[in-house]
């Protein structure tokens, strides 16, 4: 039901949020170790 596409909206949403802090992350390490 609908309960359950908004759940996996919210979890994709997250994970995408997750994954766009990690990168950023990982440039500003590759920068500073550089």
């Amino acid at each position: 039901g609908k309960p359950a596409k908004v759940a996996i909206v919210v979890i994709m949403r997250k994970l995408i949020e997750m994954a766009n802090a990690l990168v950023k992350a990982d440039r500003t390490w590759v920068e500073k170790t550089a």
